[in-house]
């Protein structure tokens, strides 16, 4: 059986030998701890990939690590591997990881974690920088891929959709998507918290639409889901988004993500279940609103701007001025 049909195997399953096997070993270690831990699935011992000490939860379905078990989390979600990509320009997304795991202090505040997805080499540098990092920074869950609690190895499934692996999660309350290449801002968060505020229960997929060229459905980095009420809806959403066979497209290729996305999430959330923030494409789609805060002329001025290595803006200049009715006021003529 190839890694591609085993990590399907895993998935169909929820559980790997290998996960089995790592549960067995943690169930031991804390045979001898258990009477001391408040609660006995869990106990403060190092971690697999780092040699950090946080609690882990031996019982545990996240899809991310053994330590990550807080209930009510909200997740902001990133995929980082190594090796070949899609990328012409030969961004370095491990930038990307260090400037966002900083600014989600600032953009989102303490009660929002950092997830990275990832799949490094035993030999890459960055795997020690990864474990410094997260060292120093106790809202970074460090999620490896390839022994996944829940599924066990799920590297063969196409990288970019790891990081939708958190609407899994029962620890998980919101979830959010986002690109290495681009920095969390203010822009975004203004956007997420009228989503997250918003009294309509039904209401639990948030997309973001910033630039003439985000026309389609869903981006892969700009979105959001709300879990708490609706976790079979997610549960079966994902589950098939991980088991469609585009799934298993190599990391290669661009805008696979966003093509499963629309199968198995936007053709059932745009029917009442969305709300949508549009600067170019409002009238395009349904259950649209303006941003609630006005572009600034400066790089990095639209969600999902590719600045890393690219430093990529929206120009004030004629043609980029927004549509009369995606405006927030009318008098903000690039929104």
């Amino acid at each position: 059986m190839n890694k591609k049909s085993e990590t399907r195997k895993n998935i169909a399953t929820g559980l790997s030998k290998a996960a089995v096997l790592a549960l067995t070993a943690f169930t031991i270690a804390l045979f001898f701890v258990a009477a001391s831990s408040p609660n006995k699935n869990l106990s403060l011992i190092k971690d697999d990939f780092c040699p950090l000490e946080r609690f882990l939860n031996t019982l545990s379905t996240s899809t991310c690590s053994h330590s990550s078990n807080d209930k009510g989390q909200k997740v902001i979600a990133f995929t980082y591997y190594e090796g070949r990509t899609f990328d012409k320009y030969s961004r370095n997304y491990f930038d990307g990881v260090l400037l966002n795991v900083n600014a989600s202090k600032f953009v989102y505040g303490d009660e929002f974690r950092v997830r990275i997805y990832f799949r490094i080499s035993k030999e890459s540098p960055n795997r020690q920088e990864l474990c410094s990092l997260a060292e120093r920074h106790a809202h970074l869950d460090l999620c490896d891929v390839e022994a996944t609690p829940r599924f066990g190895d799920v590297s063969a499934a196409y990288p970019l959709i790891w990081r939708f692996l958190p609407v899994m999660d029962k620890e998980v309350d919101l979830a959010l998507s986002r690109d290495l290449d681009s920095v969390l801002n203010d822009r975004e968060a203004a956007a997420v918290k009228e989503f997250v505020s918003n009294g309509n229960s039904e209401v639990i997929v948030h997309v973001m639409r910033d630039h003439p060229q985000h026309g389609i459905g869903m981006l892969g980095g700009t979105w959001a889901g709300k879990l708490d009420n609706h976790r079979e809806l997610w549960r079966k959403s994902a589950l098939n988004m991980l088991t469609d066979k585009k799934a298993n497209s190599p990391g290669s290729i661009a805008g696979v993500d966003q093509d499963l996305l629309h199968r198995h999430v936007y053709k059932w959330s745009r029917k009442g279940k969305m709300m949508s923030h549009d600067s170019y494409t409002c009238s395009k789609f349904s259950w649209s609103r303006p941003f609630p805060t006005r572009r600034r002329d400066e790089v990095g001025n639209f969600v999902g701007a590719p600045v890393v290595t690219l430093q990529n803006r929206i120009p004030f200049d004629k043609e980029y001025e927004c549509p009369k009715a995606c405006r927030f006021k009318p008098n903000w003529t690039y929104c």
